[in-house]
């Protein structure tokens, strides 16, 4: 892991002030991980994570929104102006929701869908389930710690398993995906360096 796009990211996410933590301490370095192997533009999730703890209905403007240069905060992607600006949905990580809004409303789409078409209940958990990357056999012997952390929320490797259901299932890139060779691109470099290191080496 490129220790510049780490230290980055632990600069995003491990933030102290703030009336809630972005990520929990035990799932601190999955979310590092996450976000570089997902290449997500820090900016993007600056402006979804600002957005989403100032909360929106008091204090962000409609300049804000809308002439985000104008202010000096970078501007919330369009699922968290869409979907989540003004409500957050219980249990969800600030995290989650700052770096991958589109799969979030894409999981609600899908618990709607399961509640229609779902024979019953445990038909409708192993369904909702296997997008966490829960198989069916595991359902009536799930271990509640082993699924989340210290803080209640479900733990970040099972959050990748739905993001990476969420990227199979729809074929869409994620909104937060950082521009190649943008500004942003903190993952240039890192991935510039392993190219040469393999061709030098031959890794």
């Amino acid at each position: 892991m490129n220790d510049g796009c780490r230290e980055v990211w632990k600069g995003h996410l491990d933030i102290s002030g703030l009336s809630e933590r972005v990520v929990s301490q035990d799932d601190l370095e999955d979310v590092i991980s996450l976000m570089i192997d997902k290449k997500i533009d820090p900016s993007k999730f600056e402006g979804n994570l600002c957005a989403l703890v100032s909360d929106g209905s008091r204090v962000l403007s409609t300049k804000d929104l809308f002439f985000p240069e104008e202010t000096g905060r970078p501007a919330p992607t369009q699922s968290m102006t869409d979907e989540f600006i003004f409500g957050r949905p219980v249990g969800t990580p600030l995290w989650m929701l700052a770096a991958f809004p589109d799969v979030v409303n894409w999981l609600n789409d899908k618990m709607q869908a399961f509640h229609k078409t779902s024979k019953d209940e445990s038909d409708e958990m192993v369904r909702l389930l296997a997008l966490w990357g829960v198989e069916s056999h595991g359902v009536d012997h799930l271990d509640e710690s082993a699924f989340k952390n210290k803080d209640g929320q479900v733990r970040a490797r099972y959050f990748r398993n739905l993001i990476d259901n969420y990227a199979k299932h729809t074929g869409n890139t994620f909104q937060t995906i950082v521009e190649h060779g943008s500004p942003n691109d903190i993952h240039l470099g890192s991935s510039l360096l392993s190219r040469i290191k393999g061709i030098l080496f031959g890794h």
